[in-house]
């Protein structure tokens, strides 16, 4: 994974790195591994992040890895259903993502966990 992150451009391909909460990276490899450190690697290499609603005892580490601002930090516990803080290079945006009705039909989970 990580040769493919290096080397994307003259691969033509894009990379998408998708966890729930930062700490999940924490989950690869012990303390102090090769592993977990290419982990972070990865984090780090991304040019465009995009982080959704965390709980506020997530928001301080989360900021943390991401070099977030405290206002930046502060606006993720409250950011609502289809928030999304982006942060591209060192500019920060609150985008509204919204989605067709047929988007809707093909990606909706809730009813699969009634």
């Amino acid at each position: 994974m990580q040769s493919q992150w290096k080397l994307s451009r003259g691969l033509g391909i894009a990379n998408l790195l998708i966890v729930h909460r930062l700490s999940d990276l924490d989950a690869v490899g012990d303390v102090g591994s090769e592993a977990r450190a290419l982990a972070r690697g990865l984090l780090a290499d991304c040019s465009t992040k995009i982080i959704y609603q965390q709980e506020t005892s997530e928001a301080p580490a989360t900021a943390a890895a991401l070099g977030l601002s405290t206002a930046e930090r502060d606006q993720l516990p409250d950011l609502q259903r289809g928030d999304g803080l982006w942060r591209v290079g060192q500019r920060t945006f609150v985008v509204r993502h919204t989605s067709t009705k047929i988007e809707e039909t093909l990606f909706d989970t809730d009813a699969r966990m009634s």
